[in-house]
């Protein structure tokens, strides 16, 4: 099999990609199908035959995909930021307070206790390490964790529809951010 390398009217980094030969046309079509789809791809061949080129290619379609966009639940993404009050980080500390005082709650504990361990929960070390990293997307995650254990934990207390509910919610904001 003869490979062509393909030939560009711009500079490689743009989007300039009009391969000369059909068959690598078909080829970046095909590659576009996958990446438009998140689908991942293995790009081998031998040396000279436009592996990098079509590699670029692929991670150009696969950036420029919003993913997000194709779900028409559009209700996640605005009830999270009823939760993420004020600017970050400090958004994230509410969380985490919010979600060890529900978790607290849950397990039945007086509420003024709840307030102490939600305390204990949002500021423990890790959390700001974490926060200092900038792993923001792991800080939601855990301040998530503690409201999706305590809406189990209700519905295991015999109020299954508001634990239910409850998990919904809150697994759905930590899936969907």
């Amino acid at each position: 099999m003869h490979f062509t390398r393909p030939k560009f009217q711009k500079t490689l980094v743009d989007d300039g990609f009009q391969p000369a030969d059909p068959h690598t046309k078909e080829v970046y079509q095909e590659v576009e199908a996958f990446a438009r789809q998140g689908q991942p791809v293995v790009i081998f061949g031998p040396t000279g035959a436009g592996k990098e080129f079509l590699a670029r290619h692929y991670y150009k379609i696969l950036t420029e995909t919003d993913f997000y966009s194709q779900w028409e639940a559009e209700w996640p993404a605005n009830f999270n930021k009823i939760f993420q009050v004020g600017p970050r980080p400090g958004s994230y500390l509410f969380l985490l307070l919010l979600g060890g005082f529900l978790l607290m709650l849950s397990l039945k504990i007086n509420p003024w206790l709840a307030v102490v361990g939600a305390i204990a929960i949002a500021f423990s070390s890790y959390n700001f390490i974490i926060i200092l990293a900038g792993h923001n997307t792991k800080v939601v995650a855990i301040a998530y964790a503690a409201p999706v254990l305590a809406g189990i934990f209700i519905s295991f207390r015999g109020k299954k529809l508001l634990g239910a509910a409850i998990t919904k919610l809150f697994l759905l904001n930590a899936i969907v951010p």
